[in-house]
């Protein structure tokens, strides 16, 4: 008999859950029902899971947040992502566009610095000189905001000197041979 009270108990307690839970109340007693805030650091509906670790708050977004990204990625906002609040980029990289002075790319430059948007005015003309085999130098044109590069390992702005023969093919000399002796008398 004890078993079958227990049963009962057990049985109605499950049902007022159920009705509380579908916003039905029982005529006597109300039963309040809380819903997690996902970011006030507090177990509000008494899971005894707080916050982003509540899986009621999967997906739920809180206010904005720097992601550490350049351009138009880096903005952000806190959202519950794997049990855990983390800054989620709004926006994805797009093609860079040359006029609107955003870092559409997200790689950290913006319009004419970007070298999407490179005219001719924004190219360099540089002697090019390969590390290791400076006989091997020779004029190129480059984005300017590569320049900084080609100067730190040696190259230098204009063209070569003597550039045009550097490029031509030296004519193959040919060595005479030893002429062939006779034998005497011939």
């Amino acid at each position: 008999m004890k078993k079958l009270v227990i049963m009962g108990v057990l049985l109605c307690s499950a049902i007022l859950l159920i009705g509380a839970q579908a916003g039905f109340a029982h005529p006597k007693k109300t039963i309040n029902v809380a819903v997690e805030d996902c970011f006030n650091g507090i177990d509000d509906d008494g899971d005894s899971f707080v916050d982003c670790l509540d899986a009621d708050c999967a997906g739920a977004q809180d206010v904005g947040c720097d992601t550490g990204l350049p351009g138009i990625c880096g903005e952000g906002k806190v959202t519950c992502v794997d049990l855990a609040a983390q800054c989620v980029q709004n926006n994805q990289p797009v093609p860079e566009v040359c006029d609107d002075g955003l870092d559409n790319d997200c790689d950290g430059f913006i319009d004419a610095a970007d070298s999407d948007c490179a005219t001719e005015e924004d190219k360099v003309t540089i002697c090019h000189i390969p590390r290791g085999n400076p006989a091997r130098a020779h004029t190129i044109t480059i984005d300017a905001e590569s320049l900084s590069n080609h100067l730190a390992h040696g190259d230098t702005i204009g063209p070569c000197e003597n550039s045009s023969k550097r490029h031509k093919k030296q004519p193959l000399i040919k060595t005479p041979k030893k002429a062939k002796r006779h034998p005497k008398g011939l």
